[in-house]
């Protein structure tokens, strides 16, 4: 009798591994966006004054790319005609425009006010300028601050006084993706993590796997305490969940988060079979975000 139910254990064991054993977890996140992001600035105001036209700021860009620019300005008569903006190197070489007509800039107060220019290409290091011009019979004013507050450039008023202005350069983020891999065998799980992507990634990963066999001794609830994985494209990491005790049908809830320092949480439900010390489980992919 003990070696007939031996034997049908392990025909059950065999049976549930061929067909189970092999699927696994899929996690994928790839992140490839392009976003504006603020390479030079100079924010703090102590006065909104006007200004004559041909007024003009300098910057030093650290980035290759400007696609568009904030100024803190105000428009302080409603007949003022169109406001231009131009980036120059050196002063009287224009290399691109932007006009915004006076119903568009801030009317009797000061705010930042958006001249979205077309992108264009930059020297990092190199001195480029602001320059805002416009037609005789217009009230504009431009908020600045005292005691070189932007020290990398001068401006038209002196060389302690700087205007308010907010300079953005096309930013690509990292190309990451991470394959998580959570597969069932022996005493319970083995969570593979690849960094699939073309760019290191690294962040902190939770995860936790609850089992809900018919008949359940131990490693019902496994949970892996917040791990800090930093991988180069190509490179792996494995983690042991274990042990598993059991014997039925299970449900399998597999869930978490990937922090890098976004947070990525991911969650999947699906079906397996366990069988003493082993855990057959079948699979779903997760995508993030």
């Amino acid at each position: 009798m003990n070696r007939k139910m031996v034997g049908i254990l392990v025909i059950m064991l065999l049976i549930v591994a061929n067909i189970l054993s092999a699927t696994g977890t899929e996690l994928k996140n790839k992140v490839s966006s392009i976003m504006d992001e603020v390479d030079q600035s100079q924010e703090i105001v102590d006065d909104c004054v006007f200004f004559e036209s041909d007024s003009w700021q300098e910057f030093v860009p650290t980035k290759t790319t400007l696609t568009k620019v904030d100024l803190y300005v105000g428009n302080y008569f409603s007949g003022s005609y169109p406001l231009t903006m131009t980036i120059e190197a050196p002063l009287g070489n224009p290399l691109v425009h932007k006009t915004l007509d006076a119903s568009e800039i801030p009317l009797d107060y000061c705010d930042w006010t958006v001249f979205d220019i077309d992108d264009i290409t930059l020297t990092p290091g190199h001195s480029y300028f602001i320059v805002l011009t416009y037609d005789p019979g217009c009230e504009y004013f431009w908020g600045g601050a005292y005691e070189d507050q932007y020290p990398e450039g001068d401006s038209s008023v002196a060389s302690d006084w700087d205007w308010c202005f907010r300079t953005y350069a096309e930013e690509t983020s990292e190309e990451w993706e991470i394959e998580l891999k959570v597969v069932g065998g022996l005493l319970g799980y083995k969570v593979t993590v690849t960094n699939v992507g073309t760019d290191p990634v690294s962040g902190i990963l939770t995860i936790e796997i609850n089992t809900d066999a018919s008949i359940m001794f131990l490693g019902e609830e496994l949970a892996e305490t917040p791990d800090v994985i930093e991988l180069n494209p190509g490179e792996f990491e494995e983690i042991s969940m274990r042990p598993v005790l059991g014997f039925g049908p299970a449900t399998i809830s597999i869930y978490g988060t990937f922090e890098t320092p976004d947070v990525y949480p991911f969650e999947t439900i699906t079906n397996g079979f366990v069988v003493l010390f082993f855990v057959a489980c079948g699979a779903i992919p997760i995508n993030i975000p």
